[in-house]
């Protein structure tokens, strides 16, 4: 069961450590030479501010972005305390392109497949515009990209043993993610159910063909590691209690204060996009799909559209396994049609740039890979039936 080659990467990307890191260090030091050097636009003084006097942001509060800012402004040695979290944005976003090189590679089997996807992700507008600068959107990107990552490798893993680790590392990645921007439910909502039906239809061992992996004690053990990648929204209380930030959001002493904030009330707690003239679900699609084009490109976006349906229907066509592709072909279209768009529409589209670029390698690659196999499969007809060496 698996992607293609059983899911795992080639000796080449076996052998992709150094790369890895080499990718890293190439996107963070280009980012670096773009960074603000003090407080950008937007909600990044806010942030900073937060951070700088361990108040509450806005809803949701961020606590985890929070603790982390304040965090790089206390440890770094450089800079103004602005530059210093504009800095650990540019390596969240750095850190984001070795994942979806993990997450490609291991998909197509291609280390150049990962290699293009990472570039094309890391030096796309929208992505090198909100790592250069305070914001919770790199950061979202990071976790969009190792919950990519984790699923990816689960899918493929042979063992129980493998499995049960990875989810629940999964498991506390999710719950981490969404002490982040919310937004990453779409991901957590689609990625949660699939893995729970995959443990389900595992058997502990082929001994005991009616014990599911699945058991009491999984589910238990999955809800605490969710439930322990919460825990940084008790910075909220703690924050709001002591009292001592000059600028905070809110109240959060109260039951009733905690859970307006962490539920957005004040904006609507499942209404993610607001705009004076509605958000709806073809709006957002039609929105989407303009930023796609801006993006990609018109010869990009063409390539990624039908490559989605393409992928889809792989399955069908193939002879070598792929059972759980359409899983990730599936959050690909989720997140497409799904993710809402803000107001300002200015940070939509680099939430599905990763699976969009995936789904254009994907569909090369395996595009290659069939022509290949038919070629050898004609060239062994012509030997077996000529009785002369397969034609060159």
């Amino acid at each position: 069961m698996g992607f293609p080659g059983n899911g795992r990467p080639s000796a080449s990307t076996l052998a992709a450590g150094p790369a890895v890191a080499a990718l890293f260090a190439l996107v963070f030091s280009i980012y670096l030479q773009t960074l603000h050097r003090a407080v950008p636009g937007g909600d990044s003084g806010e942030l900073l501010t937060a951070a700088c006097e361990l108040g509450v942001a806005h809803p949701p509060g961020y606590p985890l972005f929070t603790l982390l800012a304040r965090l790089t402004m206390t440890i770094l040695p450089m800079g103004s305390p602005a530059f210093r979290v504009n800095a650990l944005n540019a390596m969240l976003g750095a850190a984001t392109a070795p994942l979806l090189f993990d997450a490609t590679s291991r998909l197509s089997g291609s280390f150049a497949g990962g290699l293009l996807a990472a570039g094309l992700f890391a030096f796309s507008r929208l992505a090198w515009q909100w790592s250069v600068t305070t914001e919770v959107f790199s950061f979202n990107n990071f976790f969009v990209g190792l919950l990519m990552a984790l699923t990816i490798r689960f899918s493929t893993v042979s063992t129980a043993r493998e499995r049960t680790k990875l989810s629940l590392q999964g498991a506390f990645c999710c719950g981490l993610s969404l002490c982040n921007q919310h937004t990453v439910i779409l991901y957590v909502m689609y990625i949660v159910p699939w893995v729970l039906l995959r443990l389900h239809r595992e058997k502990v061992s082929p001994i005991f063909p009616k014990c599911q992996e699945l058991s009491v004690r999984a589910i238990w053990w999955l809800g605490l590691s969710f439930g322990a990648g919460l825990l940084p929204y008790l910075y909220l209380p703690i924050s709001s209690s002591l009292n001592q930030a000059r600028w905070s959001w809110g109240d959060q002493t109260t039951l009733r204060g905690f859970s307006t904030h962490l539920l957005r009330e004040e904006y609507g707690t499942f209404n993610l996009a607001k705009s004076e003239v509605g958000s709806g679900l073809l709006r957002v699609w039609s929105y989407q799909m303009m930023q796609i084009k801006t993006e990609l490109t018109a010869i990009g976006a063409a390539l990624a559209l039908v490559a989605i349906p393409l992928q889809g229907l792989k399955r069908y066509k193939l002879q070598f396994p792929t059972q759980h592709k359409e899983h990730l072909l599936c959050l690909c279209v989720v997140n497409i049609l799904c993710i809402p768009v803000p107001q300002n529409y200015k940070h939509l589209l680099f939430l599905s740039f990763p699976e969009i670029c995936a789904c254009i390698l994907l569909m090369c690659h395996n595009r290659i890979q069939e022509i290949m196999k038919i070629k050898d499969q004609y060239r062994m007809l012509v030997f077996i039936n000529g009785g002369c060496d397969p034609p060159g």
